[in-house]
């Protein structure tokens, strides 16, 4: 299983009044019927740029999502940008001396880069996942 939380020395958001799904920073949720619709909204990129942001809120909810929760049975993600779903990953993780929050490679998925980690682990969900892509 994917362990950021465990990786990066990031604590999982608790889910205090509003349920077990939060809203994680740059990911808004709402839970109905068993459907968690996610929209995606970096507000620290105006092209929804899939940087540490996003991959870090992902990182907790997926963490969430595996506990196989049986309340759950589909994921919708959505974007709060409606030019742009996701734009491109931020390479500045790639340039000499920068030094990220997350790590590089998952070391649970040893042969993948953490950012298709991440996407790998949303294929392998319990729940189905959907996503609404309007624009790019």
């Amino acid at each position: 299983m994917f362990r950021l939380i465990a990786l990066a020395g990031l604590a999982l958001l608790q889910a205090a009044s509003a349920g077990r799904y939060p809203s994680y920073g740059t990911l808004q949720t709402t839970n109905s019927s068993g459907v968690l619709n996610v929209v995606i909204n970096n507000t620290y990129s105006s092209v929804n740029l899939f940087d540490f942001h996003i991959q870090s809120d992902l990182a907790n909810l997926i963490e969430t999502l595996q506990a196989n929760d049986t309340d759950i049975r589909v994921v919708v993600f959505s974007s709060a940008n409606k030019d742009f779903f996701l734009a491109h990953v931020d390479i500045t993780s790639l340039l000499p001396g920068y030094e990220s929050p997350l790590p590089f490679f998952d070391p649970g998925l040893p042969d993948m880069n953490f950012a298709f980690a991440l996407l790998w682990n949303i294929t392998q969900l319990p729940q189905a996942t959907i996503a609404v892509i309007e624009g790019n």
